[in-house]
């Protein structure tokens, strides 16, 4: 087959993937077609996963412009067939959000580990465009800032980061945004759920290929990584996202992160702000609510006792306060068990139906929950015989609601409320 015929296929192929995937609109695509999917917007963005949530962006006020002098295909998939992929899409007032991990069950890998995912950018597309990464070694005291400009030459073959937490590209006015630590980790230090896993990029041929792996897999969990698509003017862009990385050298915004560990022991993260408190605290803003003379908090300092080292126990009710102002809210839940059977617990949140409940036995549990808070303050409420948490944090995704749109699947709104319909419609949802 010669280059030119070949070349004529690929564009039927992206021809009519783009009319399937436009669903008769212009300027977007539907993504809601096959579980096994292609998605191309204009040609540009190729992403092929094992499923792929439903999405429309046809009604968003983004379009061609934004990717229109992209010439670059992207590509994530996965290594492994018996992992569980998910991805979620959400579209907003000037950008795109691919938000994709996956699920694996637990599984003893090689010597150096095993990859779960790439994610593949062709040199010629990041030929002069400037870098900067963020990585992180776990429990150092700060992280370490990568600057450059990608050359394209095979000299430049290199690991960026390992383990990484967050990747800026730019191309003269538009960047790329890989954010590896995103909404649903609670996880501070390049670790995924119980296992310890990292990021790298290197040069392979033609192509920069952006590697997530796993140096061992103690009981399974997730991975993630977060993709934002953006162009225009982004010196707003940490006022808008403050996600979840707590630092003041970090470019994010945290809202509230917490490692539980005792007055004494000042959690496994040096740069995380631990909570030892046993009643709320006005002045901080966050604690515990209604445990009285009982004090139903008991703080493990004991390594064996938990997977990070510190956790909370708690026998009955307790709540705790996050001072929290409107907005829509990730609250990230971790919890676990290695050395005994944990009889389960509901988790409420503002007084409201049980979100889950959860028997634990000896396995690891996290949760992310989207939060909408009408008003100010965020009560979560742990009820239970017995329950146990290693990590809570609350992650703010929208706080000024009004300006943005989001995609109906990324935070499970009923099929009632339309694709990229205004945030209130989440509030007339119950979510």
């Amino acid at each position: 087959m010669t280059i030119m015929t070949k070349y004529i296929l690929s564009a039927v192929l992206v021809s009519f993937t783009i009319l399937l995937c436009q669903g008769g609109e212009e300027n977007g695509f539907r993504t809601n077609i096959s579980p096994e999917l292609s998605v191309y917007w204009n040609s540009e963005i190729f992403i092929k996963s094992d499923s792929f949530s439903s999405a429309a962006f046809d009604k968003c006020k983004i379009g061609k412009e934004l990717l229109s002098s992209w010439e670059t295909i992207f590509n994530v998939y996965g290594e492994y067939p018996e992992f569980r992929f998910f991805k979620e899409v959400a579209c907003r007032k000037d950008e795109v959000e691919l938000n994709l991990w996956c699920r694996a069950e637990p599984k003893e890998p090689g010597p150096k580990g095993f990859t779960t995912y790439t994610f593949t950018i062709p040199v010629f597309f990041l030929r002069g465009c400037r870098y900067r990464a963020v990585s992180h070694m776990p429990y150092a005291a700060a992280p370490h800032f990568t600057e450059g400009i990608f050359s394209g030459e095979e000299k430049s073959d290199f690991r960026l980061f390992k383990p990484g937490l967050y990747l800026e590209i730019f191309k003269g006015k538009q960047k790329i945004a890989i954010d590896l630590q995103p909404c649903g980790s609670t996880e501070e230090q390049g670790y995924g759920n119980g296992s310890r896993n990292y990021w790298y990029m290197y040069r392979d041929g033609e192509n920069y290929k952006l590697v997530n792996g796993v140096q061992y897999w103690r009981i399974g969990g997730s991975d993630h990584f977060k993709v934002i698509l953006r162009s225009g003017d982004n010196t707003d862009y940490y006022d808008i996202h403050p996600f979840y990385v707590s630092s003041e050298y970090f470019p994010y915004k945290i809202v509230h992160g917490f490692d539980f560990g005792g007055k004494k022991d000042k959690g496994a993260a040096s740069f995380m702000e631990p909570c030892g408190l046993d009643e709320f605290d006005s002045k901080k803003g966050f604690g515990w609510l209604g445990n009285g003379d009982k004090n139903l908090l008991l703080v493990y300092e004991n390594e064996s006792n938990s997977p990070r080292g510190t956790a909370i126990e708690g026998n009955g009710e307790s709540v705790f306060r996050l001072d929290a102002r409107a907005g829509l809210y990730l609250l990230n839940v971790q919890s676990g068990s290695f050395k005994k059977d944990l009889k389960g617990f509901n988790i409420s949140i503002n007084e409201k139906t049980s979100v889950f409940p959860s028997t634990m036995r000896g396995e690891f549990l996290l949760k992310t929950i989207p939060v909408f808070v009408k008003e100010n303050g965020l009560d979560v409420k742990f009820q239970g015989p017995a329950w146990r948490l290693t990590a809570l944090s609350l992650q703010a995704v929208i706080l000024t609601y009004e300006d943005f749109m989001i995609s109906r699947s990324w935070y499970l709104v009923p099929a009632s409320v339309p694709p990229c319909a205004k945030f209130e419609n989440l509030e007339e949802s119950g979510k």
